[in-house]
């Protein structure tokens, strides 16, 4: 355990991890505005400066921005009069800049909080090329006599590929990159690749080459 802040007479109250565990976005200060600062204590920065409060800071799943709630903007009391009393929701990149309302409503919106994304789009995987014997294109159900060959391949996806799996013949799927190069005895052989999305999902269909190494 770890102290942050030292020396500061000022709470600080309601800290927000950003998503890469980086920076801490709390709230301090007489007049309750958000800071950021890095985990290790450094880089104390001020994101906001209103005339109200600024309370409850929370990260967007990918880090840019940073949602929170305030009641910065000026409403008309059952009395008549103006006060900074209605919590409503704002949003701002994770620098400070661009705050922007975003809820209007007549009641108190508070301890504003991200949904996360599901990704269930599996990725697509692509043979670029294969090749054998200094760089000859190698087709499909080809007959050769050379034993080394050369896959490329690429894969695309909606969100992005993390990486790649390859196999051969009756061999487990493992982790690759292109290109790859296998060496093979006589006979025939199928090689199989696929991507695997940042959220984990592979494609369920492998590319796949088959060719034979006769005599």
């Amino acid at each position: 355990m770890a102290r942050i802040r030292s020396g500061s007479q000022i709470m600080a109250s309601f800290p927000s991890w950003s998503p890469d565990g980086k920076k801490i976005a709390f709230v301090e200060g007489a007049e309750n505005d958000i800071f950021v600062i890095n985990a290790d204590g450094t880089g104390l920065t001020r994101l906001t400066d209103s005339p109200g409060r600024d309370t409850h800071p929370s990260w967007s799943p990918d880090g840019t921005k940073i949602a929170f709630a305030t009641d910065r903007d000026l409403v008309q009391e059952p009395g008549g009069g103006l006060c900074f009393c209605n919590l409503q929701i704002y949003v701002m990149n994770a620098d400070g800049t661009s705050q922007t309302r975003i809820t209007h409503s007549t009641t108190q919106d508070n301890e504003p909080s991200w949904g996360v994304a599901i990704d269930d789009s599996p990725p697509d995987t692509t043979i670029t090329s294969a090749s054998y014997h200094h760089g000859r294109t190698l087709t499909n159900g080809q007959h050769i006599r050379q034993a080394t060959v050369t896959f490329t391949f690429k894969g695309r996806d909606n969100v992005g590929i993390s990486g790649f799996e390859c196999k051969l013949d009756s061999g487990a799927f493992s982790k690759c990159s292109s290109p790859i190069t296998y060496a093979v005895s006589k006979g025939v052989h199928t090689f199989k690749v696929k991507a695997i999305d940042l959220s984990g999902n592979p494609d369920p269909t492998p590319a796949t080459f088959t060719w034979i190494r006769g005599k």
